[in-house]
């Protein structure tokens, strides 16, 4: 896996919710997938080491598609008095759930997982709602060092747009098992033995990303960015 450990994440989310944004009350929504339930299940136990306890745990219930689906969840976390929401679910999902939060609690701060990406489909949905939204990164195309810079002006010509951190995921993954292909052949034991090694027998990759390793050896960088709507 490329992205960080969803304990990792959990507790990136849960450093910045208290010392930044000092929450007293949240509430989490989660995707009931294996992205969704780590997430919730690793912000379970970072929060339980800092304080407070989340107020409300809700599935996602379709919050674009067929809204009365998840107006009694909304309407639960709403009557806590809750002053953060993260959301463990994916950028359409996550946009239109936090633009409905954000009308009914005042004061609302957002967090979205890793799965929440910038883009015209977030923009759409979130509309024009007040609340803060951030939203965790593995990278952005604001980083400064060389490999980045290179990557993001490439990705810009040929595409004509901004990457986003899954494409930059993509790029490295490509190139890393590009890499492991020159290194040692293509048979499979020898690849995951190669993938196995990095961080150990071997450096880690020099990825876009960060520095590509697996299991305890692993340790990517995240950023929290603040989402600003782009104006139509």
């Amino acid at each position: 896996m490329m992205s960080p450990d969803d304990s990792l994440e959990a507790d990136f989310i849960a450093a910045f919710a208290r010392e930044s944004l000092h929450t007293k009350a949240f509430a989490i929504f989660y995707d009931g997938d294996e992205y969704g339930i780590g997430l919730r299940d690793g912000l379970r136990t970072a929060f339980a080491a800092r304080g407070p306890r989340p107020q409300v745990e809700e599935p996602i219930a379709l919050p674009c598609g067929s809204p009365e689906a998840a107006e009694a969840s909304i309407l639960r976390a709403a009557a806590t008095r809750i002053d953060l929401v993260i959301i463990a679910g994916r950028t359409r999902d996550a946009a239109c759930l936090g633009r409905r939060l954000s009308e009914r609690v005042r004061g609302l701060r957002i967090i979205g997982g890793d799965a929440v990406e910038h883009d015209s489909t977030f923009d759409s949905r979130f509309g024009s709602a007040g609340a803060p939204f951030y939203a965790v990164a593995v990278w952005h195309a604001g980083v400064t060092d060389s490999a980045s810079v290179d990557f993001a002006r490439a990705f810009r010509r040929i595409v004509g747009a901004t990457p986003h951190a899954s494409e930059a995921l993509v790029f490295d993954a490509v190139m890393l098992l590009a890499e492991a292909t020159h290194a040692v052949g293509t048979r499979p034991d020898a690849m995951r033995r190669y993938l196995a090694e990095l961080g150990g027998r071997r450096p880690p990759y020099p990825g876009v990303t960060g520095a590509v390793a697996f299991g305890s050896a692993a340790r990517r960088p995240l950023y929290m960015l603040r989402i600003e709507r782009t104006a139509p």
